[in-house]
């Protein structure tokens, strides 16, 4: 569960925490499967029109609630400043889960996913049949400023 709430809001890289722990990349994805089965975590996919090349991309794994990942996560604090690391995090996966919450309480066909160039980085891409994709950049400030991704 510990590992679950450092990599909640990551892109998940199997290999990568393998390594790490020195196990097989098939048991940690089946661990995250279990987490995603039992409902305790989502995985937001990669942004791709290629359902093929979609499944290529690291997914984004959440825990269901920013709540869970503020207890079993020590590195977040109470008195986080609103510019540091730490609470935009937690800003964008409160807001990644509201989301979802929303879709389901609306009960409207949409998906949602993360876009990811390398680069840069779009935090959720939302699609709705029949309307154009949305891509929403998730920030945690008191002022938006000209160098900051806009609406248009």
């Amino acid at each position: 569960m510990d590992l679950s709430s450092q990599a909640s809001g990551a892109l998940v890289n199997y290999h990568t925490i393998a390594k790490d722990l020195r196990i097989d990349d098939k048991t940690v994805k089946t661990y995250f499967e279990i987490l995603v089965d039992t409902l305790v975590g989502f995985l937001l996919p990669a942004y791709d029109k290629s359902l093929r090349k979609q499944q290529l991309k690291s997914p984004k794994f959440y825990l269901f609630d920013c709540g869970v990942k503020r207890v079993l996560d020590p590195s977040l604090s109470v008195a986080s400043p609103l510019s540091s690391q730490e609470f935009g995090l937690a800003f964008e996966h409160f807001v990644v889960c509201e989301m979802l919450r929303l879709k389901s309480y609306l009960r409207r066909k949409m998906s949602f996913s993360h876009f990811n160039t390398g680069s840069s980085e779009i935090d959720l891409v939302v699609e709705t049949p029949g309307v154009p994709d949305t891509f929403v950049e998730i920030k945690a400030t008191e002022k938006v400023t000209a160098q900051q991704p806009r609406v248009a």
